[in-house]
């Protein structure tokens, strides 16, 4: 199996995410360099590709800038281990 795009959605989308991705064996490693990462501006729903046997974390930051209007601001960080 090759990359699989996953969407991923929420009632208030984040500004901005990083999607970073480890290879399966490094689990448990803390000096585990990522393969890759990307930032990406979100949009209505955001998407991500991943592929089989990686870790990947998802992190999500809503703007301080825009806690106002929103009622609130902050970051999340999401783990994905797919087989």
């Amino acid at each position: 199996m090759e990359k699989t795009l996953y969407w991923i959605s929420c009632p208030v989308l984040p500004d901005r995410y990083t999607l970073t991705e480890w290879d399966r064996d490094q689990i448990g490693n803390p000096e585990a360099e990522p393969v890759s990462e990307s930032e990406y501006e979100t949009g209505e729903m955001w998407e991500a590709e991943m592929e089989p046997d990686k870790v990947y974390r998802i992190s999500a930051v809503w703007e301080e800038s825009k806690a106002q209007e929103r009622g609130f601001s902050g970051e999340a960080e999401y783990a994905v281990l797919t087989e």
